[in-house]
């Protein structure tokens, strides 16, 4: 019976880690970055988040340049070409 427990409990691991890897997802690029740096925390989190959130690392939608370049010119008050 011990042994049904801990499979319960992974498949809810996997679970928590699967709708915590789409909820970094949708908040965007820097809760993606977050999610990156968990997954290489094995001293954290459980074996089922750290493969979850591993695939952040390599299968991450793309993010829009137009919205990255938008992003730099504001912080940077200028435009593009002529900062760099």
């Amino acid at each position: 019976e011990k042994n049904g427990d801990e499979e319960g409990a992974s498949r809810l691991r996997y679970a928590i880690a699967r709708d915590a890897k789409q909820k970094l997802l949708n908040l965007g690029p820097t809760f993606i970055k977050l999610g990156q740096l968990l997954s290489t925390r094995v001293d954290l989190l459980q074996p089922e988040y750290i493969e979850v959130l591993a695939t952040l690392q390599d299968n991450v939608p793309p993010f829009p340049s137009e919205i990255a370049m938008s992003v730099v010119e504001d912080e940077l008050n200028g435009n593009i070409a002529d900062l760099f």
